[in-house]
């Protein structure tokens, strides 16, 4: 049903994001798979879906979820570089899919840009992508 890139950067989403979780000390409150409950509240009433509470929600449910509302809206389907990709697809889950286009936009793909902007950590991440085995498995 995916591309091969949504799959192999979804891999690297879900190793991050791990499980269900409700930390306090996490704005994001409670989630599960790195879905938060108000985004599953968002994307169930846009779609006219029965309320559900994130802890019960399925791997599959949320690899929809990411694709739909953060893969394909942060226009990380359209970066021919699967690095470039995991950069818009990533900033998309930790802040919004807007403001990691703008991000991206911004740092014209200069990693000294993407630094000031605080994309670091997902910088180095992209960085993990680029290992032969992982490329070969997409390209």
């Amino acid at each position: 049903m995916y591309d091969k890139k949504f799959n192999t950067l979804l891999d690297y989403v879900f190793a991050e994001e791990g499980g269900f979780s409700n930390h306090k000390n996490d704005r994001g409150g409670r989630t599960n798979f790195g879905i938060a409950q108000i985004s599953l509240d968002e994307y169930t009433r846009k779609r006219k879906l029965p309320h559900k509470d994130v802890k019960d929600i399925t791997k599959e449910e949320a690899a929809k979820i990411y694709y739909e509302d953060y893969y394909l809206k942060s226009g990380a389907n359209k970066q021919e570089d699967i690095r470039d990709a995991y950069i818009l697809f990533d900033t998309a889950v930790n802040f919004h899919p807007i403001t990691s286009k703008n991000m991206f936009k911004q740092a014209n793909g200069n990693s000294t840009i993407c630094s000031i902007l605080g994309l670091n950590n997902i910088l180095k991440k992209s960085k993990m992508i680029q290992d032969k085995k992982t490329l070969n498995k997409v390209g």
